[in-house]
């Protein structure tokens, strides 16, 4: 027993020393516990402020509504943007479309399939929406609506460029892919921004704000180069072969 309290007695600077020191470990694990446990607290109180606000934001969708149709030789379409939600403030809208151009495997009976190199290429379409959009007054319901006289103007030109890039291989599609931005104010004055793409029978679907953003900054670059965009009322196949050269054969050299 003696011997363990002169033990005892002779290293006690050793274990104040170790005790100190797990108390200031302690301290300072109790300290950073607190902070995430308060930065968590900070992220949940946010988040349901934001979930709290849901019902009071706008909710902006968009389609396009077919207003006249002539055998195939003539289509109406018009841009409707719409919101079903909360008021709004300060909304401005940009459309932007692409044509798109793509290689597409032929694969017939009995043959081998080679797989080849399947290339597209994006063209910025301008002048594809008219400047002249109506807007109401109300920033609630429909409020904004863009009347593109043809949508069909390009099919034409489209398919005459298809048809001399046909091989035994493969066939060439065309289309033309259609964007809009959207961005406004809620009444919370905290700023949005959205993207949509449009499926084929014109019902819009959301974007990310990355993509978009990648999207939109193609397209106003391209659109600052001559030669790499078409004029939506005057494009030709000649326009769609200059551009698919160029660009196609780009594509396989950076491959």
């Amino acid at each position: 027993m003696r011997d363990i309290k002169t033990f005892l007695t002779d290293n006690k600077i050793y274990f104040e020393t170790l005790a100190a020191t797990t108390i200031s470990l302690s301290a300072v694990a109790l300290s950073c516990m607190a902070i995430v446990v308060s930065c968590k607290s900070n992220t949940i109180a946010e988040n349901s402020s934001q979930v709290s606000k849901i019902p009071y934001l706008p909710n902006i969708s968009a389609y396009f509504r077919l207003d006249k149709s002539k055998d195939g030789k003539g289509r109406t379409e018009t841009l409707v943007i719409n919101n079903s939600g909360d008021v709004m403030y300060h909304f401005t809208s940009f459309p932007f479309a692409f044509i798109k151009l793509n290689e597409l495997e032929l694969i017939t009976p009995g043959m081998e399939r080679s797989s080849p190199e399947l290339k597209s290429v994006e063209i910025p379409l301008i002048n594809y929406f008219p400047s002249l959009t109506f807007v109401s007054n109300i920033n609630k319901g429909v409020f904004s609506e863009l009347t593109i006289d043809n949508t069909q103007k390009m099919d034409e030109v489209i398919n005459d460029f298809s048809a001399d890039y046909r091989t035994y291989d493969k066939s060439m599609g065309g289309s033309i892919e259609r964007y809009l931005m959207v961005k406004y104010e809620d009444k919370f004055s905290e700023e949005h921004t959205e993207f949509f793409s449009f499926e084929a029978f014109g019902t819009s679907v959301p974007m990310s704000i990355d993509k978009g953003k990648e999207l939109l900054s193609r397209y106003e670059q391209l659109q600052k180069q001559s030669g790499n965009y078409v004029i939506y009322n005057e494009a030709t196949k000649n326009d769609l072969i200059k551009i698919w050269q160029e660009k196609a054969s780009n594509h396989s050299s950076s491959d």
